[in-house]
């Protein structure tokens, strides 16, 4: 309990490592041996208070990520990413008369999942190769809804802005027309 509503705090840390060997004896691909190392440590704080008949819900999140990207041993700077995320959040909860209206805002994001960072071709079949890549940024988002109850009925409106997109794109692999790549 904090002031006339609670508030609660919180911490998370993760320490991951993904090994992925590719090997190929065809040798239709190139070989390849890459290990992400990741550290993720954040924080966060929230609170819900009540200010006469109206609801104020205030949240923030801070986030510290280190990848660190590795290709047959060896360190790779411009692959490796360190992100500082700030992402808040409110939500306000007015009554009108006996109607209710709810005002909010967040900001997430998502980065790129580790297959979608490797510079690795891999073998999907024997038409389609695959890709990621390697300079790919987080895509961010910012949402804001508005909710508007009377009786049994409701009114919704939603706004969202996304910045960063990650889409996938084909292509012809090389010279041979019959194989596809598909890449972020």
């Amino acid at each position: 309990p904090w002031l006339k509503g609670n508030f609660s705090f919180g911490a998370e840390y993760i320490d991951s490592r993904r090994n992925d060997d590719f090997f190929n004896p065809e040798h239709l691909l190139n070989d390849n041996q890459l290990v992400l190392d990741e550290r993720n440590a954040g924080i966060y704080a929230q609170t819900a208070q009540r200010l006469g008949k109206v609801t104020l819900q205030l949240g923030l999140r801070y986030e510290h990520i280190e990848s660190r990207y590795h290709e047959f041993g060896k360190f790779i700077p411009e692959q490796s990413k360190t992100y500082n995320k700030v992402l808040p959040s409110a939500t306000l909860v007015l009554p009108i008369g006996k109607n209710m209206l709810q005002l909010s805002y967040s900001r997430k994001y998502k980065r790129p999942l580790y297959s979608q960072l490797s510079s690795s071709i891999y073998y999907v079949n024997r038409y389609l190769y695959q890709s990621g890549n390697p300079l790919l940024k987080s895509e961010y988002s910012h949402n804001i809804s508005a909710n508007y109850r009377f009786g049994q009925f409701m009114i919704m409106a939603n706004y969202g802005l996304t910045d960063g997109k990650i889409i996938s794109e084909i292509s012809q692999y090389g010279d041979n027309s019959n194989i596809t790549l598909l890449r972020k």
